[in-house]
């Protein structure tokens, strides 16, 4: 038998998350029974070592002639990027005035208030994010969040 890359070869999405294993014209013609090991050899040779689906290599290795190319033979871990910050209000800024039929032209807005001690806002920070996989076993980083910026001003 000639070597599996005759039959196959390997390629991968632009962002190297998926990789694809595709059918040359070959290989509709393999004469003989092809080994997981084989397969195996044949992602290490293309570098692809993370995410490898091995029920897609037994899908090749049983059904080689009605399968379609290509399949997606290997995912990597998707990066999880980090959240912003932000700031959470804890009273009601609003300012309209309910219009019913008690109301008067000399309620012109409701003005806020709080209670002395009452939490006012709090300031959630900003994450790192969880590294991802590519399908060649390197490390995605995350891009972290962004600190909330505080102006001085209306909310």
């Amino acid at each position: 038998m000639g070597q599996l890359k005759d039959y196959f070869y390997i390629s991968t999405s632009d962002d190297r998350m998926l990789a694809y294993i595709n059918g040359t014209d070959k290989s509709n013609s393999l004469d003989q029974e092809i080994t997981e090991d084989a397969m195996l050899e044949l992602l290490k040779d293309n570098q692809i070592t993370y995410g490898v689906n091995s029920s897609v290599i037994q899908l090749i290795l049983t059904n080689i002639d009605e399968e379609k190319s290509p399949l997606i033979i290997a995912k990597g871990k998707p990066v999880q990027h980090g959240t912003d910050g932000d700031i959470n209000y804890f009273f009601d800024s609003n300012t309209d005035i309910d219009k019913t039929t008690n109301w008067s032209f000399r309620d012109v807005m409701r003005i806020p208030s709080v209670q002395q001690g009452q939490r006012l806002a709090t300031l959630v920070l900003p994450t790192h994010g969880e590294d991802g996989m590519d399908v060649y076993g390197k490390i995605v980083q995350p891009k972290p969040g962004k600190p909330y910026m505080i102006k001085a001003g209306k909310m």
